[in-house]
């Protein structure tokens, strides 16, 4: 039977390596030692890619002190100064342009000791040796590129998370702040992670509210009557921006002009609709519920750091309802998405100040929400998150124009690509290119999805308290992730890391709840060793 495992003192870090056994403590350490070695060795041996060669050129033009400009078009700052840090620290060359990722890497194997709480004995080190081996995250820890960063902050954020709906101490909210404002200013992937994580958050928060009782039933009849409003209103104002949908999904982002005139008229009514649910979900949980209850959750206190943050970041979102809504009423777009198209801003014009005036909006609205969530922690927050953030968009306050295209343009540019669709990949794209990579992590977490699927039908037990949220929080992050990058307009090989990582995580919970549970000595004594000698060459056919 699995052993039972001892939740560590979050304040001592010896506490976590005490718990692990003599066996353990090998296994992770010859599991970083293969990581150091897979990621480090030879590592600028390899030619520079077209890709790794902008990156390494403008970190070094950075560490000659010439400067540096951002522009979404290369993703993130981020990786140019830790370049041109690495370049400062140990000189110039292919391995050093690498090593930042690489390092990065190694970390990631190195993660799941910390969430052993939640993976479980075997399904932490499984996980490491999942990182360690998956052909996708080993190449791109030896790339220089975003993803080997991206897959780093994003299992930072998931142990953050879990870690803070635990103990509730306010050091993991610091520390998801500081994650927060890495992934923005890494690469924009980051907006997907970090809608996918506030959408699950969301939804454990509202299913705790609902499940009080404390919450009246006119409350939660006038929940039903927003959540309907907001479901109802934005599928409809979907549908009205969809209606002018030229090939692929999303087009009406970059393309507004194309959407009909009753299109408009539904985007309009349905976006009011929306915004009237959100207005009715606000007045019944801030007013008449409370906002002593709301702090109540856990829940509530993440989805306020990742959802008031990221607010600094959405701006040029609010641009896929704007836009239509003033050609319906103005005859032209509150902002042409070719404004951003280039990357950059050149001059002040009109559309400019209106896209300005929009950012300040939502930075008011992040300012205003947080404090009155928490007027104590919420200036902590937002220290840490633009004291990461401004530095590295503005090159240190040598680029005054990074403010724009760090906190308006990161998203903008993108979605302005929405319609460019680079590299014309068919939406199945990804299924093809995942299997060829990354077989094993797929096909356990499909088995995963099933398995806890049936248990959850059965209303079967799981081991600790918060199995349900954990497991279920993996499996609805890989079916959203792959939904998420499949409907993206962009689809290339490297963004397949961005669905490996949860896969890998799913799939070693899924180990540890499986084979974890079994009496391996009951196995042997039934000869299950002989059976497993049977598995090689049925596979071998099987494939064969």
């Amino acid at each position: 039977m699995q052993a039972a495992i001892r939740t560590p003192s979050l304040s001592r870090w010896r506490a976590l390596w005490s718990d692990l056994s003599p066996p353990e403590r090998w296994a992770y350490l010859a599991l970083l030692a293969a990581a150091g070695f897979t990621r480090l060795w030879r590592l600028g041996d390899r030619v520079m890619s077209h890709d790794e060669s902008l990156h390494v050129y403008y970190a070094w033009e950075l560490f000659k002190g010439k400067g540096f400009l951002h522009t979404p078009m290369m993703h993130g700052p981020l990786k140019f100064h830790l370049d041109a840090l690495t370049y400062w620290l140990f000189g110039a060359d292919d391995f050093t342009g690498r090593l930042p990722v690489a390092v990065a890497g190694i970390a990631l194997v190195g993660i799941p000791l910390f969430m052993r709480r939640w993976l479980g004995r075997w399904g932490g080190l499984l996980a490491a040796f999942f990182f360690l081996i998956s052909p996708m995250i080993m190449y791109h820890s030896r790339y220089i590129r975003d993803e080997g960063l991206m897959a780093l902050w994003a299992v930072l954020t998931v142990w953050m998370i879990f870690a803070y709906l635990e103990t509730r101490q306010d050091r993991w909210l610091y520390g998801l702040a500081a994650v927060i404002a890495l992934f923005y200013t890494t690469m924009e992937a980051a907006f997907i992670y970090l809608a996918i994580f506030g959408l699950l958050l969301l939804l454990a928060w509202s299913a705790a509210v609902l499940r009080d009782p404390r919450c009246a039933r006119a409350d939660r009849l006038a929940l039903g009557v927003g959540a309907g409003l907001l479901a109802v209103g934005g599928g409809a104002a979907l549908v009205g921006l969809e209606s002018g949908a030229q090939g692929a999904p999303g087009t009406f982002v970059c393309r507004p002009e194309a959407i009909p005139e009753p299109g408009r008229w539904l985007a309009f009514g349905g976006g009011l609709a929306a915004l009237a649910g959100l207005v009715l979900w606000a007045w019944v949980l801030a007013g008449r519920w409370g906002r002593a209850r709301l702090r109540e959750q856990p829940a509530f206190d993440l989805l306020m750091v990742i959802g008031g943050l990221s607010l600094w970041m959405l701006s040029a979102a609010g641009l896929v309802w704007l836009n239509p809504v003033f050609l319906l009423w103005f005859h032209q777009p509150f902002a042409s998405m070719s404004l951003f198209e280039s990357g950059g801003f050149s001059g002040v014009t009109r559309e400019m100040m209106r896209v300005l005036a929009l950012f300040l909006a939502f930075g008011a609205l992040s300012t205003g929400l947080g404090m009155a969530w928490d007027a104590r922690r919420w200036p902590i927050l937002m220290g840490i998150f633009f004291g990461i953030s401004l530095p590295l968009f503005t090159t240190f306050f040598t680029n005054g124009a990074g403010i724009a295209t760090g906190y308006i343009g990161s998203l903008g540019y993108w979605l302005a690509q929405q319609c460019v669709q680079r590299g014309s990949q068919p939406l199945f794209y990804y299924f093809v290119i995942a299997p060829m990579y990354e077989f094993m992590p797929m096909l356990l977490a499909l088995l995963a999805l099933g398995y806890y699927l049936g248990r959850w039908i059965a209303d079967a037990p799981l081991p600790d308290r918060l199995g349900w949220a954990f497991r279920g929080f993996l499996g609805a992050w890989t079916v959203l992730s792959w939904l998420a990058y499949t409907l993206a307009g962009e689809k290339m090989p490297w963004l397949t890391v961005h669905l490996t990582v949860p896969m890998i995580l799913l799939s070693a919970v899924f180990l540890q709840d499986t084979l974890g549970a079994l009496d391996w000595g009951r196995w042997w004594r039934s000869g299950g060793p002989v059976a497993a000698l049977l598995v090689p060459p049925f596979a071998a056919a099987l494939v064969g």
